[in-house]
């Protein structure tokens, strides 16, 4: 119970993060071609989103709406606008960290590497050439993704429920979301202990309070604009000294 109300107050990592990434200034180099990434999906995700978002909603439900509809199928129609939008939101947050980890995954593999290097003061030498690492990590990524994808689909049964399905795939995708967004800035170190996928998902499950805390602090900071693509180093350097400080150390005594 101690472990998990601890656990639970991993968000505290992502200050931890912004300090370490400012006072070792030689790390921030690494972060440049991120947030030039994430910052053109990002415009481009809520381009769409807002230019288009009524225009999806009215496709789907628009012809309900008549002028001799039901008071309460008009009511209902105004209700269901926000879940749509938390819907797409999330979705389309979840799109975006998928595509700049692939693209990014090299330098964000890079980015992990020399934090732990520095936190950690011990030298860390991949055993694949320099693009043998990029292929091997975007190979990885696109595994990832498909199980990313398989945990999304699992709750879209939810929306074929009126009204309460819509709310409770909100609730449920946002948690997938966070747990999502935990693994993945927690997978670069994970990768160089060489963990395999199941294990990485199983040991980071076992642990709900890391991804409720630090995830949930993720998924409110990926909702505002500008400010979600700044973080993606600090999220990255965050990840990184957190597993290092809680999962690590479970994962050197699983293998005394």
């Amino acid at each position: 119970m101690i472990s998990a109300v601890k656990d639970s107050l991993s968000f505290i990592y992502f200050l931890k993060g912004a300090s370490f990434l400012l006072s070792n200034k030689k790390l921030l180099k690494y972060a440049v071609f991120q947030i030039i990434i994430a910052t053109i999906l990002l415009i481009i995700a809520f381009f769409f989103i807002f230019s288009n978002g009524m225009d999806w909603y009215d496709s789907m439900l628009g012809s309900w709406i008549t002028e001799s509809a039901a008071w309460w199928l008009k009511t209902f129609y105004y209700i269901l606008v926000l879940p749509f939008f938390l819907i797409v939101v999330v979705l389309s947050l979840f799109i975006i960290m998928i595509l700049s980890q692939v693209i990014n995954a090299p330098f964000n593999t890079l980015l992990s590497e020399k934090v732990e290097e520095v936190y950690t003061g011990k030298k860390f030498k991949s055993p694949l050439s320099f693009f043998g690492q990029i292929w091997h990590d975007i190979l990885y990524e696109l595994r990832k993704l498909v199980f990313f994808i398989i945990l999304l689909i699992i709750p879209l049964p939810l929306l074929l429920i009126p009204f309460i399905g819509s709310i409770g795939y909100t609730i449920i995708s946002s948690l997938i979301l966070m747990y999502t967004l935990t693994f993945d800035f927690l997978d670069y170190p994970m990768e160089r202990d060489l963990l395999d996928l199941k294990h990485r998902k199983v040991m980071l499950f076992k642990r709900p309070g890391i991804w409720l805390g630090y995830g949930g602090l993720m998924f409110l900071i990926f909702l505002i604009p500008l400010v979600n693509v700044i973080v993606w180093p600090i999220l990255i350097t965050s990840g990184t000294l957190l597993y290092i400080d809680k999962l690590k150390i479970d994962q050197d005594v699983t293998e005394m």
